[in-house]
């Protein structure tokens, strides 16, 4: 089975990172990402998306709203909002887009998987449904017989083309608004005794019956028809309206059999739309102007406990009687405004389930006739209450774990400073015994005091870096608007010695003024060039830190020539206590990476190095231009 294609709009790099990479784990395939409107709606026709994830506040000449309306306009494309605080103005325009849900920032994983499944489901059911509509629409207003549907009474509710045009009238309306002025016997029969034992025999059954009639042209001739109608009924068995075929026999009855087909045609189609409804997983009903159900399907009738033929003309302050408010306000506000209310969370308690508090989003669309005449309301509701639960546990997790976190990082920081200590005690007595008896003990004495001293100097390297990183995950230090330039001269300095011992040439480009934390960026840039020269080769150790700017980001690079890093390793020394090499080989604790990586993540950055074995690295970690986050 092919993967949902998804285009992603947001122009936070890190937020959009963080979106794809959920969204290939769920197993969709992001075509592309893109932070600007005006690249994405190129994309579009570029990646041919299923479905678009589009941030409303975008930077650049087009914000979401403004883009999502072409999108809809030019591709008709499912969107979802992407959005956090956005004004009431904002929203306002984006409703009138008709996105297919929201998605609030930061958002939850959970709700943005069904977000967006149902997305992809509504879209392909509604381009199914309208695909069907369409068909059924093309084929009753272009038949070559009169179709028509009308009141037991006689008024015309619809007709089609070839109807009003055999009957003389220009429009189908002009013909619906005369015959509507009596009735259709009164007006268009040329004997209109005739009706009522027509209605009897549709009274009598759902058959199709057949007549011959005659019927009355606007310009006063006769025409000879052949009539076919039937009576369609309401669930409770009373007669909603009829509908009929006339075809004109005046000149040509071997019309008949392609009237017939037609009708198949038109009335297999309907049963599809009928199969797609009824069968939705989406509760469905719709409501008449004094907001009474008309139609509801098996998936909505549970929800509410009572079976779909017991809701048919009554209204839901009669079935649901406890969030019937909520439900009727939206049914009102649709009709007075005749546009759809979309994504709209509601909490009560139904009869199928009493005394259990449940949720729903709910939407409420204009159910309109032929000519484009609000006539009722249909609704859409999707139970998300198990849905709810589970985010108010992870949410509940979550806080436990915050708090567990702050617990390890304070015992990080107890068991760092508070044991180095007797550490530096053992460390110092080791160190005077050495001196004063080195050499008056036998070789294997000595030899345990030197890796008594070795052990104490590497478990004393351990405690600094835990305590660096418990100092990194609690500083309440202020970020400032600071110029990496001496922040890179600040790093330079202590490490003046081991620089010119070793010859180490150092350049770097101009560097920006930027939001950050002083004290942890002298950290990073320090690590990376104390790692550069540990791990240098024979030649000359050269190192140059480059930055460059990339839409709304700094992108840095510490390049070094040294011995380089195999591929396969390139993830895995940013984690903690991870080392490549032995301890005779090269000294440290493993922590250096790990606590870069926290730092610039710290400050909405991201780091990876680009290396191979021998050719030398390049550690490479971005910062936003505006960290409004931190």
């Amino acid at each position: 089975m092919l993967k949902s294609k998804i285009l992603i709009v947001e122009d936070d790099a890190i937020e959009s990172m963080d979106i794809k990479i959920n969204l290939e784990n769920m197993g969709y395939e992001v075509s592309a990402v893109t932070s600007s409107g005006e690249e994405a709606l190129p994309m579009i026709s570029q990646h041919m998306p299923d479905l678009v994830l589009m941030d409303i506040i975008l930077k650049g000449k087009m914000n979401g709203v403004e883009v999502a309306q072409k999108i809809k306009d030019e591709y008709d494309l499912p969107v979802i909002y992407l959005t956090s605080n956005s004004e009431e103005k904002t929203l306002e325009k984006a409703k009138l887009t008709e996105p297919f849900g929201y998605v609030i920032k930061p958002y939850d994983i959970v709700l943005l998987r069904y977000t967006i499944e149902i997305g992809l489901y509504k879209h392909k059911m509604e381009k199914k449904l309208e695909s069907r509509l369409q068909y059924f629409k093309n084929v009753f207003d272009n038949a070559p017989i009169g179709i028509f549907h009308s009141t037991i009474e006689g008024k015309f509710i619809r007709v089609n083309k070839a109807l009003s045009s055999m009957l003389g009238y220009s429009t189908q309306k002009e013909l619906i608004n005369e015959v509507n002025k009596l009735n259709v016997a009164d007006k268009i029969y040329n004997s209109p005794e005739k009706r009522p034992e027509f209605i009897s025999n549709a009274i009598k059954d759902d058959k199709w019956h057949s007549y011959k009639n005659e019927y009355i042209r606007k310009d006063g001739n006769i025409m000879i028809g052949e009539l076919y109608f039937r009576s369609i009924r309401n669930t409770d068995g009373s007669i909603r309206y009829l509908e009929g075929f006339i075809t004109d026999v005046t000149e040509q009855k071997e019309l008949e059999e392609a009237r017939m087909k037609t009708e198949m045609i038109a009335w297999d189609r309907l049963a599809e739309i009928d199969g797609i409804y009824d069968s939705s997983p989406i509760g469905l009903c719709t409501l008449d102007k004094d907001l009474r159900y008309i139609r509801i399907n098996e998936n909505l009738a549970r929800i509410n406990g009572f079976p779909a033929i017991k809701h048919i003309g009554k209204t839901p302050r009669e079935i649901i009687p406890t969030i019937s408010e909520k439900i009727e306000s939206m049914a009102k506000k649709t009709l007075k405004t005749g546009r759809s209310i979309m994504g709209v969370e509601m909490e009560g308690i139904t009869p199928s389930m009493p005394g259990v508090l449940r949720t729903w989003i709910v939407q409420s669309v204009p159910f309109k006739d032929i000519d484009g005449n609000v006539i009722g309301i249909s609704f859409s509701v999707l139970e998300i209450t198990e849905m709810k639960k589970a985010q108010k546990e992870l949410f509940e997790t979550v806080k436990k774990l915050k708090l567990s976190n702050e617990e390890l990082q304070r015992f990080a920081y107890v068991v760092s400073h508070d044991f180095k200590e007797p550490l530096r005690m053992v460390l110092s007595f080791t160190q005077l015994l050495q001196s004063r008896y080195e050499g008056e003990f036998d070789n294997e004495a000595d030899e345990f005091i030197g890796f008594i001293i070795e052990g104490s100097k590497r478990m004393e390297r351990l405690l600094d870096d835990l305590l660096t990183y418990s100092r990194i995950t609690t500083t309440e230090e202020k970020y400032s608007e600071i110029d990496l330039n001496k922040i890179i001269e600040d790093s330079i300095y202590p490490l003046k010695l081991i620089i010119e011992e070793n010859n180490v040439e150092i350049t770097w480009d101009h560097m920006p003024t930027i939001l950050i934390n002083r004290t942890q960026m002298i950290h990073v840039f320090q690590n990376l060039i104390t790692n550069a020269i540990k791990f240098r080769n024979n030649k000359t150790p050269k190192i140059h830190i480059s930055v460059k700017l990339e839409r709304d980001q700094w992108i840095f690079g510490v390049s070094d020539n040294g011995i380089g890093i195999d591929p396969h390793y390139h993830k895995r020394i940013f984690e903690v206590f991870q080392r490549l090499h032995r301890r005779d080989e090269y000294d440290g604790t493993g922590m250096g990476l790990f606590l870069t990586k926290k730092i610039i993540e710290g400050h909405n950055g991201h780091i990876w190095v680009e290396s191979e074995e021998g050719k030398g690295s390049t550690f490479y970690f971005t910062l936003p231009v505006e960290n409004n986050n931190i």
